[in-house]
């Protein structure tokens, strides 16, 4: 069942609202001293820890599949740099490319202030 969160928090709202004007006076059983807290004061609490989780999972997902790319873009690099080796006779030369391939990948994924120790 999915509910809308700002729905449910403008229901706590009017609730609160209408409270006072019954002045929101909760009776007392015999034997207590302090009236319970009010349900809504949970249910408030509890709606803004959802809202809140929403919000930072919502984060979390856009982080993940910035990793994802991140990933794709450096299989790729590597597949390329390993089929670039094979068409050189000289290693060195091969090296050389292969290091400039990657470092090309590498740079605009990872700024220089994520790589520094």
């Amino acid at each position: 069942m999915s509910r809308d969160w700002q729905k449910d928090m403008e229901t706590v709202e009017r609730f609160k609202y209408f409270q006072t004007l019954c002045h929101g006076i909760p009776m007392l059983v015999h034997g207590q001293t302090e009236a319970p807290e009010p349900v809504e004061v949970a249910l408030e609490y509890w709606l803004q820890q959802y809202a809140a989780e929403e919000r930072h999972n919502v984060k979390l997902c856009k982080q993940i599949l910035e990793t994802e790319l991140r990933e794709k873009k450096l299989r790729e690099a590597i597949d390329k740099a390993i089929r670039e080796y094979g068409l050189w006779h000289d290693e060195g030369s091969a090296a050389n490319v292969m290091v400039e391939i990657l470092h090309n990948a590498v740079t605009p994924l990872y700024p220089k202030e994520e790589t520094k120790p």
